[in-house]
Order: structure tokens, then sequence, then C-alpha cells
């Protein structure tokens, strides 16, 4: 009833119009910058007939009419929307002007900056000295009918019990208020993430962040029934998250966001421009009220290249080249020595999968002669430069081909601006496969993807093979002097039938054989020191010098020496029914797993495609290869892998961290006789079965799948998502 007393007050809190109070009598107003508004302010952002206001019995409802409106509360009222009640003290924002309404003797001065400042009260004259007199008569009536209520209420006490016994219970009640209210709001259990204060005028404040407007209105409803009296300020968030993304989405559409459960909001996306970021975050900040923060993880140009910078000496090019920005994309410049070369290629695949579609490279980087110098005598280097990612056409841009460089195909003058591309050499490469073919004189050589295949020295005996092989790609140091490197091919000769009636006579090739033959060749030119002296030669040379410290006896007879054994106890029986891998080809996979165990640079898309599905079959099913061991004669196998996986399961990843990702979502896995692994939606899929039209599980083994997708290998591990694994 107070309130209805002293009236409704209307306050402006920005603008020209800034400290104006407007008080209001109980009835319906317009709000708005139309000239027949009750209440007019001057802001152009407003529109006439912006919004209604209804005052009744002390209470302020609001809602929007042409316009929109939003309160520091969090509430958001739409265009022609219902009426909402609006708590005392509560801002609203429309346009660009933020008002407030509340009874004339509230404290106003929690809401503005000069706390000495309030709504003008009604200015009384002195009362008539009739007036007075009446005045003290009530006064006097009052205090007698207020002793009279005493002294029943005390013989109340002692004539009745239950009398006394319902004081006691209006006792209770008579708890201080902010008491009151923290257990009318405790008993929500969103409540918790609330704050319940109270003013040193004895002003009871509730705030904080609550997720719906049904939780809000359940708050307010408790704590009107706790103390009329109490303020409440809450930011509801999911009309804080409609606000955020709004924002968003009219200029920042690339722009992400997170907003937790204390108010605070973080940015996140890719902004090249430093400024457009900053200015993300303005926008955030001043248009939706009631955040607790606003914070950038916005990765913008100058950030990109920090991440870049990293990368490249992550990979040993600095500070051979020099990064900078020139406008929104990374300018590399520099001069390489020839034995940088793997590492510039190594850069240059990594930005294409990790930076290209945030920022675009131009590489202005040359290759530096052996001699010193930098391109052909007598050549002046032209206006060239080679771009990974979307750039501007500039005149002599020359866009990366990036699969190139991923299959191991490139020229010097896909990767050096003073290089021109041999198409010759990539001729000769592509007709290597049939010239061999039509020799008929030798087997198919094994490609181990560049780096293991340089290991050959010119067109001398093999050290690797497989039995399907792909033809040889020339190695990166070999294209310093311009030409192809040799093919590599095998010297095991088989003859072709043609017709059935001689196919039972005519020899076969042997691939177990012949790879365990060239793994032996491999060990015995470590042994003799007659391995290239180029990157890939060091790189096998530092595993085999590792597997040697670490194992027990020679490594050909750990590796190698199994090729006649193996035959005489059935080498060709597979080491387990449904594998690829055959008892006599198991220690030459062993071999390449334990490589690769050791050395960070050689990973499986090093290997050929046959020999790559064998080793990720055993890398995926160390109980079996174990088991498989125990069927051969000989030194027992000794594995570095098999004795780390056995330690740390999760070293299988190592093995497969360069294979092409593949989502599957498993919920279990049964390694039983019949093996399978069962996804969340309840399918059961056993070897050979397809997740999709384009992929086919290879194999289940004890720690993952191997999934042939599109032609190359993926691999699945059982990781901590797996609810159970039946062994």
């Amino acid at each position: 009833m107070s309130s209805q007393r002293e009236g409704i007050v209307l306050k402006i809190m920005t603008g020209v119009q800034s400290g104006v109070d407007v008080r209001l009598v109980d009835g319906d107003y317009t709000l708005g910058s139309g000239p027949d508004d009750d209440v007019q302010f001057y802001d152009v952002s407003l529109k006439p007939g912006h919004a209604k206001l209804r005052v009744a019995g002390g209470k302020v409802e609001i809602a929007g009419a042409n316009g929109e409106l939003r309160t520091a509360a969090g509430l958001h009222l739409a265009e022609n929307g219902d009426f909402t009640a609006l708590e005392p003290l509560d801002v609203v924002s429309a346009g660009t002007t933020r008002f407030a309404t509340g009874p004339a003797t509230a404290n106003w001065a929690s809401i503005t900056d000069d706390a000495g400042v309030g709504p003008a009260e009604a200015r009384r004259t002195p009362a008539a000295p009739r007036a007075q007199s009446i005045t003290s008569r009530r006064l006097s009536l009052g205090l007698s009918a207020a002793a009279a209520a005493l002294v029943l209420a005390a013989g109340l006490w002692f004539l009745v019990p239950s009398a006394g016994s319902g004081l006691v219970a209006a006792a209770t009640d008579a708890r201080r208020p902010v008491e009151r209210v923290r257990d009318a709001v405790a008993q929500f259990p969103f409540g918790k993430r609330l704050a319940v204060t109270e003013e040193v005028d004895g002003t009871v404040f509730v705030g904080g962040y609550v997720g719906e407007p049904v939780e809000r209105r359940a708050i307010v409803g408790a704590v009107r029934d706790a103390d009329e009296a109490a303020r409440v300020r809450l930011v509801v968030l999911s009309s804080a998250r409609s606000e955020i993304a709004n924002l968003l989405s009219e200029r920042f559409k690339t722009l992400s966001f997170a907003l937790d459960d204390k108010g605070a909001v973080t940015l996140n996306g890719v902004l090249l421009d430093p400024k457009q970021a900053e200015a993300a975050v303005g926008l955030v900040r001043d248009g939706v009220a009631g955040l607790s923060s606003v914070a950038s993880a916005i990765r913008t140009a100058p950030t990109l290249l920090a991440d870049v910078q990293s990368l490249a000496e992550r990979s040993r090019i600095r500070p051979l080249v020099i990064f900078r920005l020139d406008g929104n994309l990374i300018e590399a410049s520099g001069v390489l020595p020839v034995e940088k070369i793997d590492p510039w290629v190594g850069f240059l695949q990594a930005y294409s999968t990790q930076f290209a579609d945030l920022i675009p490279l131009r590489s202005l980087v040359s290759l530096q002669n052996a001699d010193g110098t930098i391109g052909k005598p007598g050549e002046v280097p032209g206006d060239r430069a080679l771009v990974i990612g979307k750039a501007g056409e500039r005149p002599g841009e020359t866009p990366v081909d990036v699969a190139r460089l991923a299959n191991g195909s490139f020229d010097l003058g896909d990767v050096f601006v003073n290089q021109k591309a041999d198409a010759a050499a990539h001729a000769d490469q592509r007709n290597a496969a049939a010239e061999t073919a039509e020799a008929g004189t030798t087997s198919p050589a094994i490609d181990l993807g560049g780096m293991v295949e340089r290991l050959i020295d010119g067109g001398s005996t093999p050290v690797l093979g497989s039995a399907l092989a792909v033809p040889a790609v020339a190695s990166s140091l070999r294209l310093v002097d311009g030409k192809p490197a040799p093919r590599i091919v095998g010297h095991t000769t088989w003859t072709p039938t043609p017709t059935a009636e001689t196919a039972a006579a005519a020899p076969k090739p042997d691939p177990a054989g012949e790879n365990a033959r060239r793994v032996g060749d491999l060990i015995r030119r470590w042994t003799e020191n007659r391995l290239p002296a180029d990157a890939a030669g060091r790189e096998i040379g530092n595993a085999l010098e590792t597997l040697s410290a670490e194992g027990r006896g020679p490594l050909v007879e750990r590796y190698a020496a199994l090729q006649a054994d193996g035959e005489r106890r059935g080498g060709n029986d597979n080491c387990w029914a449904g594998s690829r891998i055959t008892v006599a080809q198991l220690r030459s996979v062993v071999f390449w797993l334990d490589v690769l165990s050791v050395n960070e640079n050689l990973t499986l898309a090093s290997l050929d495609g046959k020999i790559r599905g064998q080793v990720l079959e055993a890398a995926l099913n160390p109980d079996r290869v174990a088991s498989c061991a125990a069927r051969t004669k000989g030194e027992p196998l000794d594995s570095r892998y098999l004795a780390e996986v056995k330690r740390n399961p999760g070293f299988v990843n190592f093995i497969t961290r360069d294979l092409k990702p593949y989502a599957l979502d498993i919920a279990g896995a049964d390694l039983t006789a019949d093996r399978y692994v069962q996804t969340r939606a309840g399918d059961k899929l056993r070897e050979g079965a397809a997740p999709d039209r384009n992929s086919r599980i290879a194999s289940v083994g004890d720690l993952g799948l191997a999934i042939e997708n599109d032609g190359k290998l993926s691999a699945v591990i059982f990781g901590p998502s797996v609810n159970w694994v039946i062994r």
C-alpha cells in the first residue's frame, strides 16, 4: 500500500534527458519518440509507440509494442508481446535509452552513479494547526488501541495454551527477511548458484544466473512470498544466448561462443583482423546486459603467425626461413640448403592440413646449390611465388599441389621458387611400372613412400620388398640433380603362365621369403656401414642402432633367420584365421613394427600398401602375434613393440598416428572366437562388415579396428569411451 500512496516514478538514466523523473499514477502509458506518446524520449533509435507500460496498485508491467526491449534481469521483450511484470529498479534498455521504475522512496542510489540523487519526493506543505491536532488525536487513538491489543494477547497467553503456541509460530515467521529469502531460494536445485545479500538499509537482493525463464519465474514467486520488498536481479542464460547469437549473426557469422553458468562468455573462431576481433568482443559486452565477462579466444593473423612459427621450429627450418604477415596472409622467405628439403616439404604438408583453410601462405623460399649459389648460372630469378590456401591471384603466384606433396611425386619446382618443375621426371615415374612388367625378368618392387625407399643405392640389389608394390617415387634428395631416382626392382625372376595347363608347373613368386631376405639384406648393409648417407639412411640407421642396443643377439638372427624353418613348419599358413600374416612373414613384419616404434620420422604411411596392412594388423593384435611366434623355432621373438605395448597399450596410438582418421562410435567389443564390435546404435560389426558405403572392417584386433576406407587404411583404437571389452 505504501507504493500506491507514494506513486511510481519512471527515471531516465541516459541521454539528454538523463535524471528526468516522471511520476506515474495507475493507468496505461505508451513510451516512444512520437509526439503522441505519453512518455516521450529524445532518442532517434526509438520508434513511436515503442513500448507499453501499465501501472496498477503499485505494480508495473511492461510490454514491447512497435519495438523491442531488454532488461538488466535478462528478459527480452519482443515486439507486440504480452505484458510482463517489471521488478522495482530493474533497468530497461530501449534503443540507446535506459530507464527504471520504482517507488519514490526506493534505494535509487543502487542503480545510479550519484548515491545522493534520487527521484524528487513530493514536497509537502506544513500541516495546518487543525490538521496537526487531528493527526495528534489519531496517533493517540492508535497507541491506545495497540496497548489494548497487547493486554488482550497477554491474557490469551495465560488463558488459552493453543494461543501461546500460535504466538510462538508467529515469532518464528518473523525471522530476518534475508533468512526467509535464502530459505525460499534454496528450495530449488538451481537456487544454489544464486546470491542472496542484504544491504545496510535492510534491502534484500537476489542475483545470479538461471537457465530458463521458467526458473526465473519460480525464484521471483518464492521471493515474493518470503519478502515482498526483496529485489530480484536474475539473468536468463537462454535469453542471453539468443541475444549473443543474434548479434554475432549480423556482423561476425564465422564466430562461435560459449556461455557458462556464471555468465562468462568466450568467443571462438577466426578473424584475421585483430581490430575486428576487438569489435566483436565490444559488441557482445555492450549489447547484452548482465554478462559477468566477455573473453576472446579468437584466432587472428598475429596468433596464427605465432602458431606457424612454432610449427617451423618443430620442422627445424628456423631461422633459415623467416615468416611475416603481409595483410591477411603469411609470407615465408629464405634460402635452404639441400639437406633441408625434407623438413621444408614436411612443413608444407603440415601447413596444408592445419592452416591453409585459415590463412594462406605465400612462399618465396629458394634452394641453395651445393656450391652455395642460388639458381642456375646466368639465370635471373623471376617474380614467382608459391601459394598454399586461398589467396589473391597475383601475377607469378603458383598454387602448390598438396596432393603431389603427400604422395612424394613432387619436383623441386613445386616447393622452391628458383626451381622449375620437370614434367619428364613425372612421366618417367608414371611409366615405371609398365616398363618393369614388360621386361618380364623381375618381380615388382616395394614403395616405402619416399623415406625408406631412398635407402636403395642406385640400381643395386634392393633391401626391401613387397608382393604388391607400386612404382617407386623419386626421393626429394635425388631430385637435386634434376633427374628421377632409378626404378627399384628386385632380382628374383618368375615366368608368367598364360595357360591353365601349365599353371601347376610354373614357378610361383615367394613374397614372404623375398621380404625376409630383403630385410636381412638391409640389416647386413647396416652392419657393413653401407647405408646411404642421406637423411633416410640416418633415420633407418638410428632405428637399427636402438633395436640392436635394446635386444638380445644379432638383428639378423632376431628378424631374418626364420625363412627356412618357417617353410618347413608350414610357412604359408596364416598366423590366425583370417589373418593376412603368415608364419614365414611374421618376423619381417615385426621388424618393420619395431623400426616404427623407435623412430618418430618413419610411420605407417612410409610403408607400401600390403606391408602397411600387415604391420597395422600386427600392431592391433600383440597377443595373437606372440601366439604365432610360439609356433616357430629358433630364437625367441624379441620385439621392442610387443614389450612396450604390454606395459602401455596406448602405445599403439604412436604407431597409427599418421593414418587417416575414421569416426566410429563403439560401445563394446567381443574378442572371443566370434570377434565383433557393437556400436552405440546396437549394430554388431564383424570382420568384413561395412560401417558405411565406402569402408570395410579389415580386422578386429586386440587393441582396435583396422578399417579400409576409400582404398586407405584407418585405425579405430579402443579408448576410454568403449564401455566393455570381452577377451
